[in-house]
């Protein structure tokens, strides 16, 4: 178990249903990285999207920075993936 996962439990055991951001982005990022675990990342990276904008976050503000370089990241994975209108996307949303 790694320390950003250690972090992400500890936060659920104290928070729980609550979605902390950024340790989640950095869980994409280092999972899209690793070979076999390309899926774990793109759902780790869903649940992000899908929490980013709503009350159920533990940031109230989207941290831009942490968020531009996951969607390029992620791109880099959608292409590695073969998935280039996901790829141009992610890219897209990055600029």
């Amino acid at each position: 178990m790694g320390p950003v996962t250690v972090v992400l439990n500890t936060f659920r055991t104290f928070n729980g249903n609550k979605v902390d951001i950024v340790p989640n982005l950095y869980l994409a990022v280092a999972l899209s990285k690793t070979v076999g675990e390309e899926a774990r990342a793109l759902e780790t990276y869903k649940l992000v999207t899908d929490n980013l904008y709503s009350s159920n976050t533990a940031t109230p503000q989207t941290p831009q920075k942490n968020l531009i370089w996951a969607m390029a990241n992620i791109a880099h994975l959608f292409r590695r993936l073969n998935r280039i209108p996901e790829a141009e996307e992610q890219e897209r949303l990055a600029r």
